[in-house]
């Protein structure tokens, strides 16, 4: 037989408010109230109803998780990442796919507010999120972390600049000088940063930047398809191109095989992110390795931060990728 909270207080003489501030774990209770209150719970093995007692204390101890696109490899090593320190730290998950409908999102977090999350992580933030949002995430007493935000309030970047510079450094290290790339989608930051790493790197190292070898993706198969289509299709080709994601170079590696080249003898390619597929094409893909894991565990470290309110200034925490070098970049000897 279930009992309850008053059930509990009739078997030990005690008031309802003092069992239940001891299912709390509050202080003000005396030891031998807790004693009595605990010996109860044991012998009926009592499970309070975890979503009644949240709403009691206005908290559920549950995040939203909200992902632009749940298909994109990428996207589910950082979720288990937030899925595993959220577990550590005692919340549950709710998880959202806006399928790349930038539109969504505000639906979306609405969405996530009906459930009375205690908190949301918003991954990869984008140009085109409407003020209505921007006002919403700066306003809101709804603590919200967002990857690759770089204002407002608390935020997870990882190091986009540095990663598309590391890329085309290694290109040039590699003896290429005709070099293209391959966007993501340049509303959002992460596009931007790779991009101006990738150009800012070529500028320094005396590299001439041709616009014709830029095509602007959106970090899919078909982009990079059409992408490294368009490239090869220029009277004056690249000898290499450095795509802004996986997928992508992925992608464009369909298109080189489809215009009877080869990897990395007549172009050569580098990505980003290493995900799973990476060493599984073949020619085995060079590409950034991003931490997705440990961005993911750091996002929730940040937002537990906020909704404990023991960090009053917005959290910032950055990450740094690693080379992997593979098989998709020609070397030189």
């Amino acid at each position: 037989m279930k009992i309850t909270i008053r059930d509990i207080a009739r078997m030990t003489n005690l008031s309802t408010a003092t069992v239940s501030r001891v299912l709390n774990n509050k202080p003000d209770v005396s030891e031998q109230a807790r004693e009595k209150v605990m010996e109860v719970i044991q012998q009926h093995n009592y499970n309070p109803n975890s979503v009644a007692r949240g709403l009691a204390l206005n908290r559920t101890n549950t995040i939203g998780l909200i992902l632009p696109d749940i298909t994109n490899p990428f996207f589910p090593e950082l979720a288990r990442g937030v899925e595993s320190r959220a577990k550590d730290l005692g919340y549950s998950v709710i998880l959202t796919d806006i399928k790349n409908d930038n539109a969504a999102l505000i639906e979306t977090v609405d969405f996530l507010r009906t459930k009375q999350v205690d908190g949301i992580i918003i991954v990869q933030w984008s140009n085109s999120f409407s003020k209505e949002l921007e006002q919403t995430v700066n306003e809101s007493d709804l603590p919200i972390v967002a990857i690759d935000r770089e204002e407002g309030k608390s935020y997870v970047n990882f190091d986009n600049f540095s990663s598309g510079y590391q890329a085309a450094k290694f290109l040039i290290d590699q003896g290429h000088v005709d070099i293209g790339h391959i966007t993501g989608d340049m509303a959002t930051l992460a596009a931007q940063k790779r991009y101006e790493g990738f150009r800012n790197c070529l500028v320094e190292h005396g590299i001439p930047f041709n616009e014709e070898w830029i095509y602007q993706g959106d970090f899919t198969l078909e982009s990079g398809y059409k992408g490294m289509a368009t490239l090869l299709g220029k009277e004056r080709k690249p000898s290499a191109v450095f795509a802004a994601n996986d997928m992508l170079a992925i992608g464009a590696y369909d298109a080189v095989n489809d215009a009877g080249l080869s990897i990395p003898e007549d172009i050569s390619i580098i990505g980003h992110d290493d995900i799973s597929f990476a060493s599984i094409v073949r020619p085995k893909l060079t590409t950034i390795s991003v931490p997705r894991y440990e961005l993911g565990m750091s996002c929730v470290d940040a937002l537990h931060l906020l909704m404990g309110k023991k960090q009053k200034e917005p959290q910032v925490c950055n990450h740094g990728g690693t080379l992997s070098i593979r098989d998709s970049v020609r070397i030189r000897i």
